[in-house]
């Protein structure tokens, strides 16, 4: 009920009783991340990934909080590396698309974006991730094939990929 001040005591209580749970810590990070305390959360999730490195969603939630801290170069390091123990997750081919186009990078970005998409066709965000890179490409034709399929059920991102369009003339 948003009592993330709770339950981040809470989880942190179980850690002291339990410290390999990496549930716990995963918790315990989603409430200071809540809270807007993202220093803690990354050293919440660093310890979800080392207790247990083979699930993707605690690379995700580390990358996540890496993007918010300002520091999208060490999400695409973890991402980078996760793809070794986790290959099946298009979120986190998402996420590493959208820390390189934090980077400015938006051909690193749309090979991510493409793996997220390959993984999970109806990944609007992904696709729209994928639109904005092509039009930063110049790959402007497919860009708005992009925007053109995302109108029908996802005006807002097809506004967005048309957004970055209408910036690259």
């Amino acid at each position: 009920r948003g009592d993330w001040p709770g339950i981040a005591a809470f989880a942190e209580d179980n850690i002291a009783k339990d410290k390999l749970n990496a549930a716990w810590w995963m918790v315990a990070g989603y409430a200071y991340s809540r809270q807007g305390l993202h220093v803690r959360a990354v050293e919440r999730y660093q310890e979800v990934v080392r207790l247990d490195p083979n699930v993707a969603e605690g690379y995700t939630l580390l990358a996540q909080e890496y993007r918010a801290t300002g520091a999208p170069r060490r999400a695409v390091a973890l991402l980078t590396n996760a793809q070794h123990a986790v290959r099946e997750s298009p979120n986190l081919f998402f996420l590493l698309g959208e820390s390189h186009a934090d980077l400015g990078q938006p051909g690193e970005a749309a090979q991510a974006y493409q793996q997220a998409v390959q993984l999970h066709a109806q990944f609007d965000e992904a696709w729209a991730g994928l639109g904005m890179s092509y039009a930063r490409l110049g790959r402007v034709s497919e860009a708005r094939g992009i925007a053109k399929s995302l109108t029908p059920h996802r005006p807002d991102l097809a506004a967005r990929v048309e957004q970055v369009i209408a910036t690259q003339r």
